[in-house]
């Protein structure tokens, strides 16, 4: 999401390999697996532990963002903890939290072929009034994706503008600036536009570092986008999968889902530009 997007702008596509972490199992039994921790490796991480409870004819299931639960690494490193159930966990076993990351049962397929089926409008941004609200301006820095790479430094100067609810549940990106780098000899080099339609991003989960903002929905395939804010410095991650490169576009043999992620340094202000 280099140039972000009005729900996503193909511009910046990412990664960058000192992300691409060797997946390790430090663990395993009928009951759970561990494995190594890396939101870039998610989907082979979930394809790992299915396959491993599926042995068992047992379902697997991982509860929260932050999950440290599982057997540390030889080098005393945390992982995460997958459970191994024949039934459906609604809680985690360890804490009693109603905080599911993710789940191969046929529970949670039925209730996403509902969603789909039914389509019903998502909330928007527009409905959320600024009072007592933070309005940050967030100035784009760097980004990589998991198709091209490390991101070239873009010509333009890029900030996105956000929102966060007065009891910081909600999160919504309401707006984006362009403006051209160097002096403006000609005609106006600058650029805003106004978002009121990009979906919200719910909190889903807090720690004394973080406020972790994301969604989740289905749209022919599995979709994310995630946002990351550091409470003391006010950086931004965000990390997403919504680029889909069709098979041969860019000389690539299959379909390719870009995973990417950018950085960006926030502020906050008083009043959006717009």
């Amino acid at each position: 999401m280099k140039k972000l997007l009005g729900i996503v702008v193909l511009g910046l596509l990412v990664f960058n390999t000192s992300f691409a972490k060797e997946i390790k199992i430090t663990h395993k039994d009928e009951n759970s697996i561990s494995i190594t921790r890396s939101i870039w490796s998610e989907s082979e991480m979930f394809e790992i532990a299915g396959k491993h409870c599926a042995q068992y004819k047992k379902y697997a299931f991982t509860f929260g963002v932050f999950n440290k639960k599982g057997v540390p690494d030889d080098k005393g490193k945390a992982t995460r903890l997958y459970h191994c159930s024949k039934k459906y966990l609604a809680k985690s076993p360890l804490t009693g939290d109603d905080n599911i990351h993710w789940s191969n049962h046929k529970s949670n397929t039925k209730v996403v072929v509902q969603k789909e089926k039914e389509k019903k409008p998502i909330k928007v941004a527009k409905k959320e009034k600024n009072t007592g609200s933070t309005l940050l301006e967030c100035k784009y820095e760097k980004g990589n994706d998991t198709f091209f790479g490390d991101a070239q430094p873009p010509d333009t100067y890029d900030w996105y503008y956000y929102l966060i609810s007065s009891d910081f549940k909600t999160l919504y990106l309401k707006g984006r600036k362009e403006k051209a780098k160097g002096d403006c000899a000609l005609g106006n080099c600058e650029k805003i536009e106004k978002w009121d339609e990009y979906p919200v991003l719910p909190l889903r989960e807090e720690t004394t570092e973080l406020l972790y903002y994301g969604r989740e929905w289905f749209d022919k395939r599995k979709l994310f986008d995630n946002h990351t804010i550091y409470k003391t410095n006010l950086k931004l991650v965000t990390y997403d999968n919504m680029v889909l490169i069709k098979k041969g576009v860019l000389g690539n043999t299959k379909d390719e889902v870009v995973e990417a992620q950018n950085f960006y340094q926030c502020k906050k202000i008083n009043k959006f530009p717009f």
